[in-house]
C-alpha cells in the first residue's frame, strides 16, 4: 500500500537571508565608523594629555564599548540567521 505523503515544506527565503546580510553590512559598516570615532578620540589624548582629554576618552571608551558589543551581537544574529537559511536551500 502506498502512503499519501506530502511534500510541502516550505521553501527557505534566499530573499531575507540577502537583506539578513546586507543588514549585517551596514552594521559593520557602522561599527567600523564607531571605531574610526574612537581612534580620533585616542589621538586628540595622545597629543594632549591633560586630564580632561583623560576623562573624555574614558567616558567614550565606555559607551563605545557597550556600542560596539551591541552592534557585534546584531551583526552575528543576522549572520547565523542568514547562514542557516542558505544552508537550508543548499539541503
Amino acid at each position: 500500500m502506498i502512503k499519501n505523503v506530502s511534500n510541502s515544506t516550505k521553501a527557505p527565503d534566499l530573499g531575507m537571508a540577502s537583506f539578513n546580510l546586507s543588514t549585517a553590512k551596514g552594521l559593520l559598516e557602522a561599527l567600523s565608523d564607531q571605531f574610526d570615532t574612537m581612534e580620533g578620540y585616542v589621538v586628540s589624548y595622545r597629543n594632549d594629555r591633560t586630564e580632561k582629554n583623560a576623562a573624555i576618552l574614558t567616558y567614550e571608551a565606555n559607551r563605545s564599548f557597550y556600542t560596539w558589543m551591541t552592534l557585534l551581537r546584531t551583526i552575528q544574529e543576522y549572520v547565523d540567521s542568514s547562514l542557516a537559511t542558505i544552508d537550508e536551500a543548499d539541503k
